[in-house]
């Protein structure tokens, strides 16, 4: 998604990369929804700028015309706790959050004689997060297998694109665009029979702001996210900040709390 104009500012929106992953994925989708909330006559061109670790692309957003969309909450793995340290170290906002449908696949070339031996070696490459989230169909087809875990699915799918040995863990998407032969498809574990997903976050300065929604429908579904960082601990502390939430009508979604 890259557009030009002379006279209006790039809009740069950074995420945790590389390209053919699903925070790339993610960056296409919220990136699409927020150029299309600045006025025409004030877009520039908006490009997508991957960055190797969530602290750098949160440190690109030094003013409003760039964002970064980074992960924050995996069905199966949980919080991503980096994610909520950053922004609030880093004093910025919350625009918006989709949740991103995480189906992963298996492909690669096995060893010749994999077909009469369940216990050939092989080595199955891929992402942590992803060969965690897969964990339950890598236990039943090859129990045997070597995990081995590179810095990105689409690290992993380049390796063994060029080596033409051992399987990998990654988008179908990721696998077809490198001529990866694909063996098994939606292979991510389940939890209470839900497909997994990752929501991921966009974020920017405050005063980037205004480009969101400023007087939301009676009906449309808002959702805030709170930081509350008290100066002095006590019991009763957090039942205390829960009761006037619940005072004040608010549906509490989510909760975090951690020692400081």
């Amino acid at each position: 998604m890259t557009t030009h104009s002379k006279h209006n500012p790039m809009t740069t929106i950074h995420y945790l990369g590389p390209a053919g992953t699903f925070s790339e994925l993610a960056a296409q989708t919220l990136g699409g929804e927020i150029f299309a909330l600045i006025p025409e006559t004030a877009r520039g061109g908006c490009s997508l700028v991957p960055q190797p670790t969530l602290a750098r692309a949160m440190a690109a957003v030094d003013d409003d015309n760039n964002f970064a969309v980074v992960p924050y909450y995996n069905l199966i793995e949980g919080l991503i706790q980096e994610t909520l340290d950053l922004v609030i170290e880093r004093r910025l906002a919350v625009l918006a959050a989709r949740q991103i449908p995480v189906q992963f696949a298996i492909g690669g070339y096995l060893p010749e004689n994999a077909a009469q031996d369940a216990n050939a070696e092989m080595s199955v490459f891929s992402y942590p997060k992803a060969l965690a989230q897969c964990s339950d169909f890598l236990l039943e087809h090859f129990p045997g297998a070597t995990l081995c875990e590179t810095s990105s699915t689409a690290q992993a799918t380049r390796q063994v694109a060029e080596s033409r040995t051992g399987l990998v863990i990654a988008r179908r998407e990721t696998l077809e665009s490198l001529a990866v032969p694909v063996l098994h498809d939606d292979i991510g574990n389940r939890q209470y029979s839900r497909r997994n997903y990752t929501e991921f976050l966009l974020v920017g300065r405050p005063e980037s702001k205004p480009l969101m929604p400023t007087h939301p429908s009676p009906t449309s579904h808002v959702r805030t996210l709170i930081a509350i960082l008290p100066a002095v601990d006590r019991v009763g502390l957090l039942a205390d900040i829960l009761g006037q939430i619940a005072f004040f009508g608010i549906n509490l979604l989510k909760i975090h709390s951690r020692p400081a």
